[in-house]
């Protein structure tokens, strides 16, 4: 039986569809994934990076609608041991309760009913007075925006349930969805008058403490105090530029956001998370690899003109960290040895420091 979830739109199922394709999960063993670490006997810990969920570009939206531990929960079944393609997991109350950071049974079975009400999940039959009945959830977060999504390990995330309270998984997730490579911009040179293209790199995520603050429904002190938590994990970092105002303008005269606040998320900055980002989004990749290679060696001057548009982020990422990094890593996998890259590579990021310790980030 051949059933793609993500292809059907909500409004147009039917019960009996819903319940066909949980009778189909329930006869599909989920497919069990070498984690990447464990199989060159590195760090036990580690993330494995080919099994991820796609975090869409509609988190505001989602909180708005079920809050920040809605939000958590709805990733909790994702990212769930049990769960089959992100889409079908089979759960009690009970058990799920122990992945959560709830107080109690009814906080639970309040977010349960706000995703079945907004359409992100379906249960069959649903009776929230079964605390140990096996319930057959599906997941139809997928449906949800056409807008695209940045890849999240599973692994990673099943790392924030373990260490961080809902708002705080939610904040990462927030600052990931928001986190910028690159701006290409333009502005009209009042000396000729001709429209001059150019670009900033920013490799990181500037959304002011007002705009978290309100899109979380929180105010700005909690924001800040569950951001420094972050940060002292090590889970993200940030700078703060100054305090002029949020609008400044360039030497050309572009108008330019010129936030507080300067946010990196460590995940997003590993060399191993780019590297199978890459090979992921290789294996879709329509494009010739004649226009790839032109991208490639020409990625300043078309990021400066009117033909920005064909650079994509993964271009960026390649340009960025170069296959030498690529390849000295991929060696390092494969003769089980981290200090061959350590040794072959200077002036590398830091996190690399950090490879074989069994902290979660």
């Amino acid at each position: 039986m051949s059933i793609n979830p993500i292809g059907i739109k909500n409004n147009l199922f039917q019960e009996q569809k819903y319940q066909e394709l949980i009778q189909y999960y329930k006869g599909t063993s989920p497919k069990q994934q070498l984690n990447i670490y464990n199989s060159i006997q590195l760090d036990t810990d580690g993330i494995d990076y080919s099994r991820f969920f796609k975090l869409y570009y509609n988190l505001s939206t989602l909180i708005q609608n079920v809050d920040a531990s809605g939000v958590h929960l709805l990733f909790s079944l994702i990212c769930h041991p049990h769960t089959q393609q992100s889409t079908y997991v089979s759960v009690t109350l009970k058990s799920l309760l122990s992945r959560q950071n709830y107080n109690d049974m009814r906080t639970l079975k309040k977010y349960i009913q706000l995703l079945i009400k907004h359409n992100y999940i379906y249960i069959e039959d649903y009776n929230d007075k079964k605390t140990n009945d096996d319930l057959d959830i599906l997941i139809l977060y997928n449906n949800h925006s056409t807008l695209g999504y940045k890849p999240i390990p599973i692994d990673y995330f099943n790392r924030c349930l373990l260490h961080l309270t809902p708002i705080q998984s939610v904040i990462v997730l927030y600052l990931i969805e928001r986190f910028k490579l690159y701006d290409c911009y333009n502005y009209i040179d009042e000396t000729t008058k001709k429209t001059v293209y150019s670009h900033i790199k920013c490799e990181y995520a500037f959304p002011t403490l007002d705009r978290i603050a309100k899109d979380f429904g929180a105010d700005r002190h909690t924001i800040k105090l569950h951001i420094d938590i972050l940060a002292k994990k090590k889970i993200i970092s940030y700078t703060i530029s100054n305090k002029t105002p949020f609008w400044t303008m360039t030497k050309e005269g572009y108008r330019m956001k010129n936030p507080n606040y300067r946010y990196r998320v460590r995940l997003l900055q590993r060399v191993e998370y780019n590297y199978y980002l890459i090979k992921m989004f290789n294996k879709y990749d329509t494009r010739t690899y004649e226009e790839i290679e032109d991208i490639q060696a020409n990625m300043v001057n078309i990021l400066n003109s009117e033909e920005y548009y064909r650079v994509k982020p993964i271009d960026w990422i390649t340009y960025n960290y170069n296959e030498t990094r690529f390849k000295y890593l991929e060696r390092a996998l494969k003769i089980q040895d981290i200090d061959f890259y350590k040794k072959n590579i200077r002036g590398d990021l830091y996190l690399f420091e950090n490879f074989n310790n069994k902290s979660f980030i």
